[in-house]
């Protein structure tokens, strides 16, 4: 197995004679990249990260540090580290480079509005000293419902105290 590129000379001895090969290690070569990013719709303040894979000779892939590029900051922006970040509404195409080749994740950056929240209780019915736990799940305008930590109240806390992690106790 080669450790490093270069060459070394092997040399064989037995019982008092030696015989000598060379050998040449090369770098595989890098045939191509592939740029993959964990979401690309975003909301304006959001971040995702990209990262470039390269594909070698032999089949063998690695993940490869490369220089981001956006195609236009003003909507999506990168850094060195290939952290994303939606700054205003539109589309752009971010671009790694590695070793000559690139690759690319077109960004959307959409409008996305909190249409509502549902908040649901692990147990209704609770009698005095009993607790139960409330959780929170938002709906946005693009479909998605994500669980949401809002900031809990209690319209009668003398009859029904809720904790800021969602614990309501009775």
């Amino acid at each position: 197995t080669g450790l490093a590129a270069g060459s070394a000379v092997i040399t064989g001895t037995s019982r008092g004679k030696s015989g000598t090969v060379a050998v040449e290690v090369r770098t595989p070569a890098l045939l191509s990249v592939e740029a993959s990013v964990g979401d690309s719709t975003l909301r304006i303040g959001d971040t995702t990260t990209i990262t470039l894979t390269g594909s070698y000779e032999g089949d063998t892939t690695k993940s490869v540090a490369a220089t981001w590029q956006s195609s236009d900051a003003s909507v999506a922006s990168v850094n060195s580290s290939g952290t994303i970040t939606a700054v205003a509404i539109g589309s752009a195409q971010i671009t790694g480079t590695y070793d000559g080749k690139s690759g690319s994740v077109g960004i959307d950056v959409r409008e996305i509005t909190l249409t509502s929240v549902t908040v649901s209780i692990s147990d209704g019915g609770l009698k005095i000293g009993q607790s139960a736990t409330v959780t929170a799940e938002a709906q946005y305008s693009d479909g998605s419902s994500p669980q949401v930590t809002p900031v809990w109240t209690s319209s009668h806390a003398s009859v029904a105290s809720v904790t800021a992690s969602g614990t309501v106790t009775a």
